[in-house]
């Protein structure tokens, strides 16, 4: 059974505007209208840096619960130490990009005073 449903063609169908509001406007660094000078750099790669971090702990996440996964149906198969495995580095990569967000995010809030 095929289910339609033009409401979702709808609205994936609109173009909808680049939403710059997601790095703060600062003094003389205005992102939404795309008036800033050489200063304003080092904010919007700092902006960059947490959004690619971010990215990094949710491919984590889904590691985990990969791993989560292999060590449940790791008696079936009989590859537990795969999925422990797995979990563990899922578990150091979450927490260096945790750290690395914290840090960073000091960082910029100490330079955008």
């Amino acid at each position: 059974m095929f289910f339609y449903f033009p409401e979702l063609v709808l609205v994936f169908s609109i173009p909808l505007p680049a939403y710059a509001g997601l790095i703060p406007d600062l003094p003389g660094c205005a992102f939404t209208t795309g008036i800033f000078g050489a200063n304003c750099v080092p904010i919007f790669i700092g902006q960059l840096i947490k959004w690619i971090l971010g990215f990094t702990g949710g491919i984590c996440l889904i590691n985990i619960m990969i791993g989560g996964y292999q060590i449940a149906l790791g008696s079936a198969i009989g590859d537990k130490e795969a999925g422990k495995s797995r979990v563990l580095w899922a578990l150091v990569g979450l927490l260096v990009s945790m750290l690395s967000y914290g840090i960073l995010n000091t960082i910029i809030g100490t330079l955008s005073l």
